[in-house]
């Protein structure tokens, strides 16, 4: 659901990082938001799952290690809206790997996820009470985005994969109405152009095919996707980003 609020006059719509979500603790989270111009008046769309109160913030953010990085603009971009965070002494670790829990954390926020009105309880034996990631781990699950294994496991520490990381975009897709259905022909055609595609699970391969023809992949280079390998924050923070900017959730002026 999109809504708007006017920007009062006199204020720069290009200092509003994004809206936030007023959760009833006062904390904050992301919500998609992009600025429009209407009859002279500005406005911040918001593209929200739910009702709740909203207001728009300017969050600017600076790491040391990501100037000239190619993901740069996205990881800036993706850490001014509150979706990822850095590290002490202003680092990001652009080329470190991802837990599934980090990443379940980046997904929810990226897409603003609150209480699902149909959450049920998910109780994984490795997810304590007390755990940071716990909320975002049900999110993850309760919206469908991501599971645990056949042992009641979620395994929050283990690194995720770039084929585990690019079917949880898939899964996002659905979400955001961006969900192209790829015919059976699509999938050998697609994935014929990547050398290493016969190294894909049979389980990711329908998935892969929608992030490729929707662009929010190109592969790690022209002609691999090296789907074993773990993904990294630079490349979650970009297919985040064009997930949310295909999905005409946030623009790309960044």
């Amino acid at each position: 659901m999109a809504r708007t609020i006017a920007i009062p006059e006199g204020v720069d719509p290009d200092r509003i990082t994004t809206a936030v979500i007023v959760d009833e603790d006062g904390t904050v989270r992301h919500v998609p938001t992009t600025i429009i111009e209407k009859d002279g008046q500005f406005y911040a769309q918001i593209n929200s799952l739910s009702n709740s109160m909203y207001t728009v913030i300017y969050h600017e953010v600076t790491f040391e290690d990501i100037a000239g990085h190619w993901a740069e603009n996205a990881m800036k971009d993706m850490s001014a809206r509150l979706i990822v965070s850095g590290y002490e002494q202003h680092q990001f670790k652009p080329d470190q790997s991802i837990t599934r829990a980090e990443f379940a954390a980046m997904i929810t926020r990226a897409l603003g996820l609150g209480v699902h009105e149909e959450d049920s309880e998910t109780a994984y034996t490795d997810v304590a009470d007390t755990a940071w990631y716990k909320e975002a781990i049900q999110l993850a699950t309760s919206y469908g985005l991501m599971s645990g294994y056949e042992d009641e496991t979620f395994r929050p520490d283990a690194f995720i994969t770039r084929e585990e990381g690019m079917a949880v975009i898939a899964r996002a897709m659905e979400l955001t109405k961006l969900n192209p259905q790829p015919a059976a022909s699509d999938l050998e055609a697609v994935l014929s152009s990547f050398e290493d595609a016969g190294l894909l699970s049979d389980w990711s391969q329908e998935s892969i095919v929608k992030v490729l023809q929707a662009g929010l992949v190109t592969g790690r280079t022209t002609n691999t996707l090296d789907p074993k390998a773990d993904i990294t924050r630079a490349e979650i923070a970009v297919l985040i980003r064009r997930l949310l900017i295909t999905s005409n959730l946030i623009d790309g002026t960044l």
